[in-house]
C-alpha cells in the first residue's frame, strides 16, 4: 500500500513538473499545444481553476512569436486567448509562406 501511494504521488509530481515546464515545440500547432496543456493541467487543479493563472501559464508556454503577436490584446478568458493564438499562428504561417514565394530582386 505504501509503495502504491508513493508511486502515485511521484507520478503526480512528475506530471505537475511537466505541466509547469511545458512549452510549445517548434513543430507543434496551437491546437496540439492546447490539448496537451489541458491534459497536463489535470495535475495542476489550482492553476486550472484560476482563470488568471491558467491564462498566464498557457501564454508563457506559447512560442515567442505567438506571444509577441498576443501582446496587443487584453485577453481575459481562455477561449479568447486560444482563439487569438490560433489566429496569430495562421498569420505568422501566411507571412512565412508569402516570403518563400517572393522572387529575389534582380541586380
Amino acid at each position: 500500500m505504501f509503495l502504491k501511494q508513493y508511486y502515485l504521488a511521484e507520478f503526480r509530481l512528475q506530471n505537475l513538473s511537466e505541466f509547469e515546464n511545458f512549452t510549445q515545440a517548434p513543430s507543434m500547432l496551437v491546437l496540439e499545444y492546447s490539448s496537451k496543456f489541458n491534459s497536463l493541467g489535470t495535475y495542476a487543479p489550482t492553476i486550472m481553476a484560476d482563470d488568471t493563472l491558467k491564462l498566464h501559464h498557457f501564454k508563457k508556454g506559447l512560442s515567442s512569436r505567438i506571444q509577441s503577436a498576443l501582446e496587443i490584446y487584453k485577453l481575459i478568458n481562455f477561449a479568447d486567448l486560444k482563439g487569438a493564438a490560433i489566429r496569430a499562428e495562421t498569420d505568422i504561417k501566411q507571412c512565412e509562406d508569402e516570403g518563400k514565394n517572393k522572387r529575389p530582386l534582380a541586380s
